[in-house]
């Protein structure tokens, strides 16, 4: 018994900490380092708290967070026990001076309004009055009393009337100052700082503390996404790139003159190992007629999207002759480091930025690099009778590069648009730039060399293509130029590549490939032959 008296005791002083008011810490915002999907912000506060437990409410922070990453750095003597995220812990939170202000001002409005309402209608009863009483009055008076009575009525009432006209111009104006307060109030509620968060702390202190702490936490509604400018003055030069991102945040609070880093991992994804189970194969059985056993699908006729096949008898794409956009405007490079990590990359921007809260992108320019480059051409006539300029990047995990759409100028002109993608497999990134109609393509169908002739039961058909292509330009290019023959899974159909001028030939897929150096202006002709011959009365596709 004694025991328990001496722990209540020891326990009793703590109560009152505990149960006093909670104090209110506003934050200020430091620094932001942005993931591809969401963001670490850190804000420190002022912590002034009594020796013993007390509850302290940061304000000002976001209001989407995951409450499980909530670090708290605490100045020394400090513990914190515990800290809770939540939107608002005291229904009472006092109210911003400028909001307070047009409160204020939008009462006195509203009183205002009131009193000219209240005074106009005294006044129009007055004047339904003097109209009743002018009907009454005339009767049994003399000439004499009647123009004195006529004078009274037409003075008070040109007095009520006028008076009645000002005040309806006067609440008329009342409005239009209450219409804007009214519509400054809804900017102010609608501040994305109105829908930030706080951060209940419990904290432990050994004595008085007044001193700063620091709040790091990963926010969800924040990301950036990659962006490239690529120019490419002529073929001899290195390809230059802009390295620009597209920052944009919904966190609650506008980010104000913060230390901005940009940073190429993601948070959200699950760092878990993956582990094989066991593959077991078990039978599934079906009722024809009804709802698939697995899937709860019902068997029957699906449709079916044909996108496309090889043979000279596919239908060809239409090209869409699209008008250029302008292009885009150009930005200077920011003050930028770029710190390579274990598993991820960072920018870190040396100059202040201000990110608004409204979930729009705001474009950072990076960094600008030359990249050295190999240039080729590519085709595929029997696709698209065009060359494709194409940069071949090496070594090109030392940019830090990111999947992204890039703006293609070529000289000063804006040429489109392509994708960079370095998640490749290949040791060469390699970068599409464009159409270049100045590396002329034909392909065509020698009808003089092609036809079909019957042999016995058998049908065989000959194709020759040839493949014409020119230089233009005034600078050697290297071209490189695919096309193709069919290939047969049936043992009744044979095909036989009789020509391919040289072209380096794989024959699982059938692919043809010449690689071609150009000179300024020459022109060289090739030659494709195939032939198939296969059963009569038997139709294949593409023939």
């Amino acid at each position: 018994m004694i025991k328990r008296i001496a722990l209540f005791l020891l326990i009793l002083p703590a109560l009152p900490a505990a149960a006093q008011t909670p104090q209110f810490a506003p934050s200020a915002l430091k620094s932001v380092t942005v993931y591809s999907r969401g963001a670490e912000m850190t804000h420190t506060a002022r912590l002034s708290v009594s020796k013993g437990v007390s509850k302290v409410v940061v304000t000002k922070v976001a209001g989407n967070i995951d409450e499980s990453s909530i670090q708290v750095s605490a100045p020394g003597g400090v513990t914190v026990m515990s800290a809770t995220f939540g939107r608002n812990f005291l229904p009472e939170i006092a109210e911003k001076p400028a909001y307070r202000k047009l409160q204020d001002s939008l009462e006195s409005v509203k009183f205002s309004i009131s009193r000219l309402r209240n005074t106009r209608t005294a006044q129009e009863g007055t004047l339904a009055l003097l109209d009743k009483n002018q009907a009454l009055g005339g009767n049994g008076a003399n000439v004499a009393e009647l123009a004195k009575l006529a004078e009274y009525y037409t003075a008070k009432q040109i007095e009520l009337r006028n008076s009645i006209y000002g005040l309806v111009e006067k609440e008329a104006k009342q409005a239009e100052l209450m219409e804007r307060i009214e519509k400054q109030l809804a900017e102010l509620n609608e501040n994305p700082e109105a829908a930030g968060g706080q951060i209940a702390l419990q904290v432990m202190a050994s004595a008085e503390v007044n001193g700063a702490m620091e709040i790091r936490y990963v926010a969800r509604d924040a990301s950036w996404s990659t962006h490239y400018d690529l120019k490419l003055e002529n073929i001899s030069k290195p390809l230059k790139l802009v390295y620009k991102a597209n920052v944009r945040q919904h966190t609650g609070l506008d980010w104000k003159n913060v230390k901005l880093t940009l940073n190429t991992g993601n948070p959200s994804n699950a760092g878990v190992v993956p582990q094989l189970a066991t593959w077991f194969l078990n039978p599934v059985v079906r009722i024809r007629g009804t709802a698939d056993a697995l899937a709860g699908r019902t068997l029957g006729l699906q449709e079916v999207v044909v996108v496309g096949y090889s043979g000279e008898g596919a239908a060809k794409s239409v090209k869409k002759e699209n008008v250029a956009p302008a292009p885009p405007p150009v930005m200077a490079a920011v003050p930028t480091a770029i710190v390579q990590h274990q598993t991820s990359a960072s920018f870190d921007i040396d100059i202040p930025y201000d990110i608004a809260g409204n979930n729009e992108n705001h474009s950072v320019v990076l960094k600008e690099m030359e990249m050295p480059a190999g240039y080729t051409y590519y085709t595929v006539p029997k696709l698209d009778q065009d060359a494709f300029l194409v940069a071949n990047v090496k070594d090109f995990a030392a940019y830090n590069l990111l999947p992204g759409e890039a703006n293609i100028m070529i000289g000063n002109l804006y040429a489109g648009k392509t994708w960079i993608n370095p998640q490749a497999t290949e040791d060469t990134l390699k970068v599409s730039l464009g159409r270049d109609r100045q590396v002329v393509v034909r392909r065509e169908l020698m009808a003089q060399m092609s036809g079909t002739k019957m042999i016995g039961s058998s049908v065989r058909k000959a194709y020759t293509y040839e493949i014409r292509v020119r230089n233009g330009k005034q600078e050697a290019v290297k071209l490189q130029l695919k096309d193709q023959y069919p290939i047969s899974t049936d043992k009744n159909v044979e095909v036989a590549l009789t020509e391919a001028s040289g072209a380096a030939s794989n024959g699982e897929t059938g692919e043809l490939t010449w690689e071609l150096d150009l000179k300024p202006g020459e022109t060289k002709t090739l030659r494709l032959s195939y032939t198939v011959k296969h059963p009569k009365g038997i139709q294949y596709q593409g023939l």
